[in-house]
């Protein structure tokens, strides 16, 4: 059994299918870039108390 992730189901799904809807037009680098300003961003939401 592998470690539990840090990350939410809905996160991990979304990031799957944004991976997907992707391939051929974006690397999984760019598709990561964007994932991480999005997690940086709802941690920045959450502090700020719009969360």
């Amino acid at each position: 059994m592998g470690r539990k992730s840090p990350y939410p189901e809905e996160f991990r799904k979304d990031a799957v299918a944004l991976h997907r809807a992707a391939v051929g037009k974006s690397t999984l680098l760019a598709v990561l870039a964007v994932l991480a300003v999005l997690a940086v961003l709802a941690v920045l939401a959450v502090l700020a108390g719009h969360g």
